[in-house]
């Protein structure tokens, strides 16, 4: 067994024994995960197709579907609805 050998083990077992690192990109994700459920999915596309004049929240790969001329007054509309429709649950 030569230097390299031994280094890459104890480095493999340093790897397996330390701790998860959590940043605030994993911790976005775990939050996002469990918060899509399907009827906060419902909600926010209702809200959407409401308030925003949006057909659907799912990505169509075109730029003159998915993007969209939204008012201030209706986003904030929009996000006044989802927040209250939060604090309901």
């Amino acid at each position: 067994m030569n230097a390299r050998t031994t280094w890459s083990r104890r480095a493999a077992a340093a790897a397996k024994n330390a701790p998860k690192i959590e940043n605030r990109w994993t911790r976005r994700a775990a939050h996002n995960k469990a918060t899509q459920t399907p009827a906060a999915i419902k909600t926010v596309s209702r809200i959407a197709a409401d308030l925003l004049d949006i057909d659907t929240l799912e990505t169509r790969n075109s730029d003159g579907l998915d993007f969209h001329d939204v008012s201030v007054a209706s986003l904030k509309a929009a996000l006044v609805a989802a927040y209250e429709a939060g604090r309901r649950v």
